[in-house]
């Protein structure tokens, strides 16, 4: 088989978004997006950068959670620092071991061991405004659990 034929029979994959699906419901815990377009390297030194995706650090509005630490994840998706987003994951798209500087310590880290990529989508501004008391409640008993940890919560 011809090496043009193996490109022909490769499925290609969904390509990023320009503009992220919205939804009407409201998850049992929703993730507020904290730090956006930071880029992550397949190399410990940080020299060699994945040029397909940034991370995204997503906070879990969780109302029942113990301490607030921030998720690291890997995508192709366009979010806004303070958007609302559900928890979704793209498992056609993973990436092996990667690095990236934290931003709240400045210390480069480890971001995962592998990951697949992560698509939540927004929560649409009628469900925020619905549930606007609710939000504010969680972000009350986070800001509790925050001012008694230490200031570097990601993981």
């Amino acid at each position: 088989m011809s090496d043009q034929s193996k490109l022909d029979q490769t499925i290609s994959e969904d390509p990023p978004k320009t503009s992220l699906d919205e939804t009407d419901n409201m998850p049992v815990v929703p993730y507020r997006v904290v730090y956006v377009d930071l880029p992550f390297y397949s190399d410990r030194e940080c020299k060699k950068t994945v040029e397909e995706a940034t991370i995204t650090i997503l906070e879990p509005l969780d109302p029942d959670g113990t301490y607030p630490e921030l998720d690291v994840v890997p995508t192709r998706n366009n979010y806004e620092p303070g958007q609302i987003v559900t928890w979704m994951l793209n498992n056609k798209k993973m990436w092996e071991e990667s690095w990236y500087q934290n931003p709240e310590s400045g210390q480069i880290e480890s971001a995962w061991k592998s990951h697949v990529e992560f698509i939540g989508q927004l929560i649409s501004a009628p469900i925020l405004a619905e549930n606007q008391k609710y939000l504010e409640e969680i972000e009350a008993k986070r800001e509790t659990k925050v001012a008694t940890k230490e200031p570097n919560r990601i993981n």
